[in-house]
């Protein structure tokens, strides 16, 4: 039963999400916005403009020729004239083609660009959220904005906007030339357009709905394949691999379906196209063929007389007119799924990041009095508090530790030192000045951060010691990696310091990575040490060598320290005991043993152990 409602409430979900993004068909404030992208090109798409200008208007020069040579060689017999308008044709083909073929580079060029600085935009407004952002936003989802929906924005970029216009004109063009050669057949032509924009009318209404539900539908379902493969080691670990299938499968189904439904709606379309396009062919030859018969000198004088050459021409003329109007349908399209990601991604644009610079910063020197916690108040969600009025003092060159029941905050106050959250009540200072009156920038270049989850990223040894830093030298490395125990890991990798680190480091063990962190740590030299957990999963061996590197990091440094291992908490200057979100004890090793209090029972149940050992 409980499995039942659970898939229910999933399908409600799906149902409210996919009513909501099919709601909106796009506005001028969207186009505007989209405008920005491609404005810095407004050269290169005005000489796509023209170019695709001439394209239309050379594409009846091959029919002229065609009508011309027919009534003025060859139904005369004149063959060095057929000669003549066969080498023009393939002339004009040519100069069609190579005109067209550069068109597209260009258009194409123009959409890249214009998806680069949208992308960039992207990179760096997610890079400035906080993570309570990230918190609240999936991986996947994130991901499928800078990708997929970058790239439906790509068709509009490199195909819609200068596609529509050359379309549009090369249908006035070719009804220009029809009406030019022959009024009375051209309005016999134009008596299938109502059945043409009917057509039309109805492939726009429905397809809009099948293709932005197939986009809906295409990012649920890359949005949870990404989700799921970064938590591959905790779907194996709770054997969740035949739910996530069955998940999985559901949303496959629900894609297929909808993809079909598009699908079918461009199977009836493009046929119906084609069969009013033989009705048009029908009625030109029916008509054209009864003027041709009954030609005299009344109809010539009318301008209604018709050619062989003409009758050839009305034909090919009304194919290429029936094109432009698949393809404009076509466009239709790309502009509605336009609309639908640019959406999707100006809603992402728009999302004010929650912590920001202020105006007017305050120059931060090197750190010299103290750091300070003053009656801190902080929440997750609102009126959830993890931190009651925390209150303490943190002097130049100490080591504090920091220890409490798991879920006590301890991580929330490295966390807020840092600034990836902002407090909702009391204040925290570094030197007297209040953080958020820092740039973030210069907050963070003071600190150094070694958590217990390593993050590497793909890249070389050395690139994840030095992390972007110029400054950092490759004596600089060696040395700090020497100092944590790293280097005779190092010494045995092929390429030394410059062998490959995959994807979240996925070469190395829990231990050699956290050594890692702890080099690169070293080598920012950093004037604030914030250790979260960071030596829970090192040996007993890795940890002597680890040890020795972690003094001498913290010598004459500033230290907070989330405590795992007993020698940590015995070096400390000072012990803060969190419990509930609230400072419950404060004091040295032996002062805190001597309450009987919080953490005398801690002591008792994690660390007696150790110290027996």
């Amino acid at each position: 039963m409980r499995s039942e409602a659970i898939k229910q409430a999933r399908e409600e979900r799906y149902r409210r999400e996919e009513k909501e993004s099919l709601e909106h068909k796009g506005d001028i404030a969207q186009i505007k916005r989209l405008w920005k992208y491609l404005s810095p090109r407004k050269g290169m798409i005005a000489w796509a403009v023209f170019l695709s200008i001439l394209i239309a208007l050379l594409a009846p020069v091959p029919m002229i020729l065609v009508q011309y040579a027919i009534d003025n060689f060859i139904m005369e017999g004149l063959i060095g004239g057929v000669v003549l308008m066969a080498g023009l044709l393939l002339l004009t083909r040519l100069i069609h083609f190579a005109i067209e073929r550069y068109t597209w580079v260009l258009i194409a060029e123009i959409g890249q660009y214009s998806m680069r600085d949208l992308r960039l935009d992207i990179f760096n407004h997610i890079q400035r959220q906080s993570l309570r952002f990230f918190d609240r936003n999936p991986v996947g989802r994130l991901i499928t904005r800078i990708t997929s929906d970058v790239n439906v924005l790509n068709e509009l970029f490199a195909q819609g906007v200068v596609g529509i216009f050359q379309q549009v004109f090369s249908l006035v063009v070719i009804v220009a030339v029809l009406f030019w050669y022959n009024w009375y057949l051209a309005l016999w032509a134009m008596t299938i357009l109502p059945l043409v924009l009917l057509a039309s009318w109805n492939f726009r209404n429905n397809v809009f709905y099948t293709y932005r539900l197939t986009r809906v539908r295409l990012s649920r379902m890359n949005t949870f394949f990404q989700e799921n493969i970064t938590g591959m080691r905790t779907v194996q670990a709770n054997t969740r691999e035949k739910p996530q299938a069955e998940i999985f499968d559901r949303l496959n189904d629900m894609h297929r379906d909808a993809h079909i439904k598009t699908v079918l709606q461009y199977a009836i379309f493009f046929p119906l196209i084609e069969i009013v396009f033989a009705v048009g062919v029908a009625i030109v030859l029916w008509k054209g063929g009864l003027q041709y018969i009954a030609a005299g000198d009344e109809m010539t004088a009318m301008g209604t007389a018709v050619t062989v050459g003409q009758l050839a021409l009305f034909v090919q003329a009304l194919e290429r007119f029936f094109q432009p109007v698949k393809d404009l349908s076509e466009k239709y399209n790309v502009v509605q799924a336009a609309f639908a990601a640019s959406e999707r991604l100006f809603v992402l644009l728009d999302t004010p990041a929650a912590i920001n610079d202020p105006e007017t910063p305050v120059e931060v020197g090197p750190f010299s009095r103290e750091i300070e916690f003053r009656d801190v108040w902080f929440a997750y969600n609102e009126g959830e508090w993890v931190l009651k009025g925390v209150s303490f003092i943190v002097k130049p060159g100490e080591t504090v530790a920091i220890v409490g029941p798991t879920g006590s905050g301890k991580s929330t106050l490295m966390s807020l030192l840092c600034r990836f959250y902002d407090i909702q009540k009391g204040a925290i200072l570094i030197d007297g000045v209040d953080i958020r009156e820092m740039r973030q920038a210069d907050l963070r270049a003071k600190i150094a951060i070694v958590l217990q989850d390593v993050f590497l990223f793909y890249g070389t040894v050395a690139e994840n010691v030095r992390m972007g830093r110029t400054d950092i030298t490759d004596e600089k490395i060696r040395s700090v990696c020497e100092e944590t125990g790293f280097a005779p890991f190092v010494a045995r990798l092929p390429k030394g310091y410059e062998s490959g680190v995959k994807e979240r480091g996925a070469t190395l063990s829990t231990g050699q990575k956290q050594l890692l962190s702890f080099a690169r740590a070293l080598a920012y030299d950093p004037e604030i040490l914030v250790l979260d957990e960071a030596t829970a999963n090192i040996d007993t061996e890795s940890e002597q060598q680890l040890q020795r590197a972690v003094a001498r990091l913290c010598a004459g440094r500033t230290s907070l320290v989330i405590a795992h291992r007993l020698s940590t908490i015995q070096r400390a200057h000072k012990i803060l005991v969190i419990h509930r979100g609230y400072l419950a004890e404060e004091g040295t090793h032996g002062e805190l043993l001597a309450k009987d209090g919080l953490y005398r029972r801690l002591y008792n149940l994690q660390y007696k152990e150790e110290a027996a050992g």
